[in-house]
């Protein structure tokens, strides 16, 4: 698998997403720490780092501001949207990551709904159920060719 995960970095094939990762005294520029794309909990980390951000910068709490801390993490209608974006048209997703905990188990479910939301046709499958064949084409257990996989993978 991990052959098949670097040719399609020498590709280049589209990513759905990525993060990176600022620190910041309150005065002067930002620091760059990192970029993350290929962790598993790219996204609770996000929404969770997007909230506490608010938290912090809107310190006076009223029930406007509250009404909009809400609907200021707009990650989960970003990705339906960004979906058909890098996906082949008419290509069934396979969403695969581990089963090491259920916040990764629920992390994949979560990627998958926001597929589906956009139209796809998605499984979910673990990564120990999917092999490469013929050095290249990757497929699940049964051998069914897989057009497209996103991996949670650490």
């Amino acid at each position: 698998m991990r052959a098949a995960v670097r040719a399609s970095w020498k590709r280049r094939d589209r990513d759905l997403l990525g993060r990176f990762d600022f620190s910041w005294d309150g005065q002067g520029d930002p620091k760059l720490l990192e970029y993350n794309a290929d962790t598993p909990m790219i996204l609770v980390e996000t929404a969770v780092g997007q909230r506490l951000w608010w938290d912090h910068v809107h310190r006076k709490e009223d029930e406007a501001s509250h009404r909009i801390k809400w609907c200021f993490n707009t990650i989960e209608k970003q990705l339906a949207v960004a979906w058909p974006r890098v996906m082949p048209p008419k290509t069934s997703l396979c969403v695969a990551g581990t089963n090491a905990s259920v916040e990764e188990q629920e992390h994949a479910a979560f990627v998958a709904k926001t597929a589906a939301a956009s139209g796809i046709a998605v499984t979910l499958a673990g990564m120990d159920q999917l092999s490469v064949a013929n050095g290249k084409v990757v497929t699940t257990w049964d051998n069914t060719p897989v057009p497209c996989v996103w991996k949670l993978y650490p």
